[in-house]
């Protein structure tokens, strides 16, 4: 985040996880792989431990040239708390909002993501560098209703999220992309 403040820039990092966000971190000058460190070594890493005590976190960055950095690398594979190798497999999960129309069509939908981005594999499987990657498509209804293959999935992968959070986030993305279409020029 970069704000003008007057005639200033205000520049902080944080991070945010399924149920709010975290701790914010101010700094100052330009982001580097430095930077970063601090913000993983005495931001992130203890506020996200005091927040979820009781168990594994799944950690997930962007691209962004700091992210991946030898510098941050050599971080991360230097941490004996942190498993790199659970990390070697991957997930594309597209969620989709329709009219629910038949108790197939949840299945249905995983099918015809699958059938999108599977030929996609390959490429992101050596550019992450993963094992393996898995597509899922997950149906919400349209009135908000989550189903039962997304509460399955969500179980699978170990997703402690509620599905209350995750359907409204869909429908508020579907009704925002619906007010800009029905509403722009």
């Amino acid at each position: 985040m970069k704000t003008k403040v007057g005639s200033r820039d205000l520049a902080c990092r944080g991070w945010v996880s399924y149920d709010g966000a975290g701790l914010l971190e101010r700094f100052y000058g330009r982001f580097t792989a430095e930077v970063f460190e601090h913000i993983l070594e005495n931001v992130m890493i203890p506020s996200a431990g005091e927040r979820y005590p009781e168990g594994t976190l799944f950690f997930q960055q962007g691209n962004h040239p700091v992210h991946t950095a030898n510098r941050i690398q050599r971080w991360f594979t230097g941490r004996p708390d942190v498993d790199l190798e659970s990390t070697r497999i991957g997930f594309i999960i597209d969620l989709t909002v329709r009219f629910e129309m038949n108790e197939e069509q949840p299945a249905d939908v995983d099918k015809e993501k699958k059938n999108i981005y599977n030929p996609t594999i390959p490429y992101y499987l050596q550019k992450y560098q993963l094992e393996e990657l898995e597509v899922i498509g997950l149906l919400v209804g349209a009135r908000g209703t989550a189903t039962l293959f997304m509460k399955d999935v969500f179980k699978r992968l170990g997703i402690p999220t509620s599905i209350t959070i995750v359907t409204l986030a869909a429908l508020k993305g579907s009704i925002t992309l619906l007010k800009h279409h029905l509403y722009s020029k």
